[in-house]
């Protein structure tokens, strides 16, 4: 069956059209393990350009726990360090602080800033970057 499935993308020009080849090199996934509690792995990400509303706000920040699924978001005017900062800050003293925390590399993620809230409660921060041709997200680096 995979390699019908194959087979009919490649002959399909919209799939070809967007999706140009089909890589064999993928390398394995390996996802999250499933943590044991609550609040023990989070994982971070913004929603950008969207249409402004009337409150001037034009991204959405959110979060979500690995454990129980559960999801918070926020809307912001911008992605800054600081309205950023100031989300997590109002989660954490609403949940207590998480054990790691898994962003992208966007800047409103890596920045002074983030580093200073995830040093001073010990968190780790767990920073991936953008998967390429044959490869899945990798950590770039860990607080």
């Amino acid at each position: 069956m995979k390699t019908d499935t194959e087979e009919y993308i490649q002959d399909c020009q919209k799939c070809f059209e967007h999706k140009p080849k089909l890589s064999a090199d993928r390398s394995e996934l390996h996802p999250n393990k499933v943590p044991s509690k609550a609040w023990s792995l989070v994982g971070i990400d913004c929603i950008t350009n969207l249409p402004e509303t009337s409150g001037g706000n034009k991204h959405i920040c959110a979060v979500s726990d690995h454990f129980s699924k559960w999801t918070d978001a926020v809307v912001l005017p911008d992605k800054s360090a600081a309205s950023v900062g100031d989300f997590l800050y109002k989660l954490i003293l609403r949940h207590g602080c998480m054990d790691t925390l898994i962003s992208d590399q966007g800047g409103e993620f890596v920045n002074q800033l983030i580093d200073h809230i995830m040093d001073k409660l010990k968190t780790e921060h767990r920073i991936c970057v953008p998967s390429t041709e044959g490869e899945n997200n990798k950590t770039l680096r860990m607080h």
